[in-house]
């Protein structure tokens, strides 16, 4: 469930919105830089760096002989197979997503990865209630869902609320990955096309349930905030629509040193220890542009949390991954003080 979360950077051109010793991960997507004039910045992209058990994550994804299973189960648990993007986006609900209609797209197994995640139907999960995510049984689904854990976690979303300011929901300012607010960011915002606007903060609650789970990536051990993602379809901005908001912070951040780091060694993770049979409340943080807070309050506009990645390994492109939303839960937008 739970990806990119170091400083480390995809090429040396690239770099992070926020600081260097926060994560790279924006809505569970890597940043990669775009050269304006002479500066660099960041923007969502598709590829992904591999965890860095590779081996260990392909081979947790098995054949299509049981693509069923996580569905059936899904829909036993109260889980609603709703209609795939594309259908959607045919309706008029959902904003055109294609590997002909974005440029950014260019690469064979992307193009594999996009069709997949538009073409495969979502189960949206109800809020407040225990599901069981198996990550081979999502993995031979015809979406192909990979989590980042090997075996089972019971994930329950509680709920999110959105906040007027970092300080609301009780946030410091030196702990966020980057202050979407600051004039530095709001620079940078503009020339990658998003605009100079006022964002706030939406925070997701979900509680994790180890049931046999184990992490499938090896540097720390860990289970990974960063594939917990928050997204608008209603979104004006089509980013916000097909890939989600920006990750701020997350509950489980915790400084790391190592010795192979960039810098002085430290980066920031956004993961946690879980062993079976224990469980975790773990909230993650979104900037969320106010209006978007604001229409969605207004009826215009839905938040859907979705966890989750569909992978490919095959061809000339590599390895990757691209955000699914095959595994979802449409959100109620509550109130912080």
């Amino acid at each position: 469930m739970f990806g990119l979360h170091r400083n480390r950077r995809e090429s040396d051109e690239a770099r992070p919105l926020g600081k260097l010793t926060r994560s790279e991960a924006v809505g569970g997507v890597a940043i990669a830089a775009l050269a304006v004039g002479s500066m660099l910045i960041g923007a969502p992209v598709v590829a992904r760096v591999l965890p860095a058990a590779a081996d260990t994550l392909k081979a947790s994804i098995p054949s299509q002989e049981s693509s069923t299973a996580a569905t059936d189960r899904a829909q036993k648990e109260g889980g609603v197979l709703s209609t795939s993007a594309k259908e959607r986006a045919e309706s008029g609900e959902y904003p055109e997503l294609t590997p002909e209609s974005e440029p950014w797209i260019g690469r064979p197994a992307q193009n594999v990865l996009v069709d997949r995640a538009y073409t495969s139907r979502r189960v949206e999960f109800p809020v407040g209630k225990p599901v069981t995510l198996n990550n081979e049984e999502w993995a031979a689904s015809e979406a192909k869902v990979t989590f980042g854990w090997t075996g089972t976690m019971r994930v329950t979303c509680n709920g999110a609320t959105a906040y007027e300011d970092y300080a609301s929901a009780g946030i410091a300012q030196n702990a966020l990955n980057f202050d979407a607010n600051s004039s530095d960011w709001q620079d940078k915002a503009e020339a990658i096309g998003f605009g100079r606007e006022p964002y706030q903060l939406v925070v997701v609650d979900m509680t994790f349930e180890n049931v046999d789970a184990t992490p499938q990536t090896a540097d720390l051990d860990e289970f990974y905030a960063a594939y917990l993602g928050l997204y608008n379809e209603s979104s004006s901005i089509g980013d916000y629509a097909q890939e989600g908001y920006f990750l701020a912070w997350s509950s489980c951040d915790h400084e790391v040193r190592d010795e192979h780091a960039e810098g002085d060694g430290v980066w920031t993770s956004s993961s946690f220890s879980l062993d079976p049979g224990a469980s975790q409340d773990v909230q993650v943080a979104f900037w969320v542009p106010k209006r978007e807070v604001e229409e969605v309050r207004a009826g215009k506009g839905e938040f859907v949390a979705r966890i989750g990645d569909t992978f490919e390994s095959e061809g000339d492109a590599g390895d990757l991954h691209y955000s699914s939303k095959a595994v979802s839960w449409r959100l109620d937008l509550q109130e912080g003080k």
